[in-house]
């Protein structure tokens, strides 16, 4: 009884042997399933089965699996990493609760060769199904009807088919799952009746063939390229016949497909590259010499043995349907199988490693391929295994397993780690056009297609106007052109490629990454924002601004600059940019003051901003307007004694919130507070004691304005008092003598003035008639006297009985015949007459022409006018200096006198410097600093020389001095008046009423006020001069009218600092527009100039504006 409750061996024991590459499983390996039916006997019920498995290595067993139990619903076992070339032993029994079974006969496998097990995808009208041949399960993989076509991939896991809708307007969708899981996707709807599905699962495309009213199309949809979320619907090729079995073969590279060819009414077979491209016939029977067999519209390429792959078809021939075997290349064919018309076979005709799959209306064929070589004879219909046909809707179906999609070598699925680099394409201020290097197979893995290459940007840019913050943003694209946008003008960005496929992350690589790029995009940073400008004082300025809101993280520099709305000066910018640091947040405010700016005038003020070594790049704020403080009212002196001064100060109402008035005396460095004194109203009066007799003090304010910003004023000595040193009295009394001896002092001078005038109108009329001109022993002066108002003329007091230091007979005037002189080009013309450029023959020598300047009258000149023509040229020839115009003869004509003078070709230095202004501040021919240095140091020569002979100019001013060159070496700047200047530089004279024309802009106070003219009143011209030659020619006083410079100098008013002058050069002018007794002498001038030189480096001038 106990015996034969105890179960029989299991029946039907069978292995299969199944081969994995690393690529699918992490590593190789080799593994078989041992399967089993069940006992033929069981007797009580089967509560499991127990495996064991071993190999035979040297005459000794080696255990494998030692009793493994298995559930009793489970008829298989599956061993792994087993040996290749190796032969292994399996048995099987079966137990109860009674107890165990026999074990099976031991069954021998080897693993030598692959065997897998069968199994179909099939897709019908009921769905999708896997269908294992060999244990007789169907698994419903999807349960959606209509579905037509079927392929999967290994790799992925994962199916593809079409399924037709339920509804007959639509159109039929490309659908997919994953094997294990259940979530169905649909990828898209395709655009016309979708057949022939299959799959190139090395590089991930699906293929298939499309039909519509205009023809056909083989299509061609990328899978790397959804999986990212871009759906590429390629039609990669037109046929105008049906292409039908499309078969794709990634190991050869190529797509295959039936093509009926109506011309020759025949079947061919066709092929392409997997792009669509080089399509071309592959085979027909035109080339089918050794074949006795027609091809018909039934193909299958069975290319698992990539060496020799072999070509099935089905034709039909005398009511039979025959299977027919060819290779590749259909030198050989041999028929395999041929079945009655009632067994008619149909579509799909499929294969796998060991099997070839033949589908009936009933039944399916399975033949072993080893029946199916081209070597085999006779008819191999009695080794084929007949199993019925389980689903009698079956639209398609395709072999499964691993086995069946091979993979090259796993090196071969990546490209080579090559130096993959990015080239610039077209770069602008928002974009980057770019393009990707192809991937390069590596050596030996060619013949296989790579997933679509994935190109991954990784952009990064610093933030936040930190240089330590970056922002970093990364995009993929799928082709080789690629445009990067949205990006920020002037940005550097740092660019990193990354190549990679599909099987990086399948193998858990790295992606390959090309070198960084770093580049920037053109165009010009924001302007700076909210820009405030605010007057401080006078003559200071504070400007406010905020950085852009996107400064792209490089290091920028500010300039502010300013332009006078009611002057000339022009466009001035500060001395030194501001550098933003990157530690600086968006909300920082920049602050800089401007300086220094003339009190009462408006100016425009803006900021620009450009890259470090990128001036060309930059972009300017919005213009903002400040209107300066006007100038403090003049400091009056009310009362003078021996040991008191008293002082008078209008307060500027509303501006000032704090004042002080400061004295010294001039010959020490400490200032005193002046602490006594009385408001009244608006006007301050204050009394300073307990002075020194006959000493000068000096005074000046020091005011607080609304910002707690204190401004001394002045700067210069203008406000300079001296005490009495006579005798003692009340500063009123004292005030009512000074002004009483002031009016005498003028009626005294009225009176020289008359006793002179007559005596020289007796000189004159005694000489009128002499050519030759005599050595002058008395003092002289270079203006033209009559042009001085008559009320306010002094005439110079300065005495030099004698000249020792000139030959007599060089001072005599050179005379020259009216033939002797050509004249060329007219130079200029006034009132007085004209100066022609020509030259003058056998002036230095027999034969030699020398150029020169000529001057000469107006044709209707009087007589006076000729008389004090010439006493112009008796004046002038008694200069021989380098840096004074020299005469060099005269012509006695009858109608007209002619005065030859020395040529200088450039012309005046006013003008010459309002030139230098057009040139850019780095050209070669323009002016330095050295180079203004230079003409000052000339022109003080000139007046050293002219203050020697005790001569008196009285119009020193650039428009008078004469350049010689333009280049350094050779230019030499001279003092010289042709008379042209009143006429061409018109608007710099002024003609009060009643009196002549007058250089009031040039003027020192005692000249305006009492017509007193001195060698001390040339030094204040001259210190203008230097204010002419360092303001590159711009007009003194512009913003004032004649009578405000009048006004503005009478009450103390001094030239600002210009722009490119040196401080000790503007120190130098100020001592030169100083109180009378206190100026230089033009000896002390030179020496300071020429120790400027030499202490003072060159540099080049910052631009001004054209005048």
């Amino acid at each position: 009884m106990i015996f034969e409750s105890i179960p029989s061996e299991p029946t039907s024991p069978r292995a299969f042997v199944e081969f994995h590459n690393g690529f699918l499983n992490k590593k190789d390996d080799i593994s078989v399933i041992f399967r089993w039916n069940q006992p033929d006997f069981t007797g009580e019920l089967i509560q499991g089965y127990t495996v064991q498995c071993c190999s035979i290595e040297n005459l000794k067993e080696i255990r494998i699996c030692d009793d493994e139990s298995v559930s009793a619903t489970i008829f298989e076992s599956t061993v792994h990493n087993l040996k290749p070339n190796t032969t292994y032993y399996f048995q099987v029994r079966a137990h109860t609760k009674v107890g165990a079974g026999p074990y099976t006969d031991l069954m021998n496998v080897s693993t030598t060769h692959e065997n897998p097990i069968p199994q179909l995808l099939i897709a019908s009208d009921n769905g999708v199904q896997l269908w294992d041949l060999d244990s007789k399960i169907m698994v419903n993989l999807v349960e959606r009807p209509y579905a037509y076509d079927v392929v999967y991939s290994v790799a992925e896991h994962k199916i593809y088919w079409f399924q037709f809708p339920g509804d007959a307007f639509d159109k039929e969708s490309l659908m997919t799952r994953e094997m294990n899981k259940t979530n169905i996707t649909k990828i898209t709807r395709v655009q016309a009746i979708a057949q022939d599905l299959c799959i190139d699962w090395v590089a991930r495309n699906l293929y298939w063939r499309e039909t519509n009213e205009l023809g056909y199309h083989i299509v061609k949809l990328d899978l790397t390229m959804w999986q990212n979320g871009t759906i590429e619907y390629d039609k990669i090729s037109k046929r105008n016949n049906s292409p039908n079995y499309l078969t794709v073969l990634p190991s050869m590279g190529f797509l295959y497909w039936m093509e009926y060819q109506s011309l020759d009414h025949q079947y061919a077979i066709m092929k392409s590259d997997l792009d669509g491209k080089n399509v071309q016939i592959f085979l027909k029977m035109d080339n089918m010499n050794s074949c006795p067999y027609r091809l018909s519209n039934t193909l299958l390429i069975d290319a698992i043995n990539m060496e020799e792959p072999l070509l099935y078809w089905i034709q039909g021939h005398n009511l039979k349907y025959e299977l027919i075997a060819a290779d590749i290349r259909f030198s050989r064919c041999n028929l395999i199988l041929s079945v009655n018309d009632d067994e008619r076979l149909y579509r799909p005709l499929t294969v796998d490693l060991t099997n070839v799959y033949l589908f009936t209306q009933k039944n399916i064929y399975i033949l072993k391929k080893k029946y199916a070589l081209l070597d085999n004879e006779g008819n191999a219909f009695k080794h084929v295994q007949i199993v019925e046909n389980v689903d009698t809707s079956i639209n398609n179906m395709k072999v499964f397993g691993k086995s069946l999609q091979p993979y090259p070598r796993t090196e071969c699925l990546t490209p080579d780690n090559n130096n993959y680099n990015i080239k610039i394409v077209n770069i602008t201020a928002n974009s980057i056009v770019l393009n990707f290097p192809e991937p390069i197979p590596k050596r030996g893995c060619k013949i296989y297609n790579l997933p679509t290459t994935i190109y991954s940007i990784y952009v990064s840019h610093c933030v936040d106007n930190n240089l330590n913050k970056s922002d970093k943003f990364n995009m993929q694209t799928y082709e080789r052109y690629y445009e990067i946008t949205n990006l920020m003008p002037f940005t550097e960005y740092k660019l990193k490629l990354a190549l990679s496929n599909f099987y990086f992350n399948q193998l858990s690589m790295d992606p390959l990454f090309g070198s960084d790029v770093i580049l920037r995009t053109p165009g010009k940073l924001n302007a700076p924002e909210n820009v405030t400008v605010q007057a401080l004082t006078p003559t200071i300025a504070a400007v406010y601004w905020m950085p852009p809101k996107k400064l792209n993280c490089v290091t920028v520099i500010y300039t502010v600059y300013w332009e006078s709305l009611t002057s000339g000066n022009g466009t001035r910018l500060i001395s030194d940019p501001f550098i933003n640091k990157s530690t600086l947040q968006e909300d920082s405010i920049f602050f800089t003051t401007i300086q220094p700016l003339l009190p009462g005038c408006k100016y425009s003020v803006y900021v620009r901003v450009y890259p470090v070594s990128f001036s060309d790049l930059y972009n300017d704020s919005l213009s903002k307007t400040v209107h300066m403080y006007s100038e403090p009212n003049n400091i009056t002196l009310t009362g003078i004694s021996l040991n008191g001064i008293n002082i008078s100060w209008i307060l500027s109402v509303n501006l000032t919130i704090n004042y002080i008035l400061e004295y010294k005396n001039v010959q020490t460095q400490e200032w005193q507070i002046a602490d006594s004194f009385e408001v009244n109203n608006e006007t301050v009066m204050y009394y300073i004691k307990n002075l020194l007799p006959e000493t000068l003090y000096k005074f000046r304010l020091i005011l607080t304005y609304p910002e707690d910003v204190n401004y001394t004023w002045p700067s210069d000595e203008r406000f300079t008092f001296q005490t009495l040193g006579e005798l003692s009295s009340t500063p009123e009394i004292l005030a009512t003598l000074y002004y009483l001896s002031l009016m005498l002092i003028l009626v005294a001078i009225v009176i020289v003035i008359c006793v002179c005038y007559f005596y020289c109108l007796y000189k004159q009329r005694k000489e009128g008639n002499k050519q030759v001109f005599p050595l002058i022993t008395t003092d002289m002066e270079l203006a033209i006297l009559h042009e001085i108002p008559i009320e306010n003329v002094q005439f110079n007091t300065l005495y030099c009985p004698t000249l020792p230091e000139y030959n007599p007979d060089e001072l005599v005037l050179t005379k020259i015949k009216r033939e002797q002189i050509t004249l060329a080009k007219l130079l200029g013309n006034g009132a007085f007459g004209m100066v022609f450029q020509g030259k003058v023959k056998d002036l230095e020598g027999p034969g030699i022409e020398t150029p020169a300047a000529i001057k000469m009258l107006r044709k209707n000149a009087s007589s006076q006018d000729k008389k004090k023509f010439l006493q112009e040229a008796m004046l002038m020839n008694h200069f021989r200096h380098k840096h004074v115009l020299r005469l060099l003869a005269v012509c006695l004509n009858e109608d007209s006198p002619l005065l030859v003078l020395e040529l200088m070709e450039i012309g005046d230095l006013l003008n010459y410097l309002r030139e230098n202004r057009k040139l850019e501040p780095s050209d070669t021919q323009a002016l330095r600093l050295q180079d203004l240095l230079a003409m000052c140091e000339d022109v003080a020569r000139g007046c050293s020389y002219l203050e020697k002979l005790r001569f008196v100019h009285r119009d020193l001013a650039c428009r008078n001095c004469l350049v010689s060159a333009r280049d350094r070496e050779n230019r030499v700047v001279k003092i010289g008046d042709f008379g042209l200047a009143r006429d061409v530089y018109k608007d710099d004279y002024y003609r009060k009423e009643g009196e002549g024309l007058l250089p009031i802009r040039w003027m020192a106070p005692e000249s305006l006020v009492i017509g007193i003219f001195t060698s001390r009143s040339d030094v204040w011209s001259f210190g203008v001069i230097m204010w002419e030659i360092t303001s590159l020619g711009e007009q003194p006083y512009t913003a004032k009218t004649n009578s405000e410079v009048i006004n503005y100098v009478r009450a103390g008013g001094r030239l600002p600092k210009p722009l490119n002058c040196p401080p000790t050069l503007h120190q130098l002018m100020l001592r030169c527009w100083s109180a009378k007794n206190a100026r230089p002498n033009f000896k002390h001038c030179l020496e300071n100039i020429i120790s400027m030189r030499k202490g003072m480096e060159d540099a080049q001038l910052n631009s001004v504006d054209v005048i």
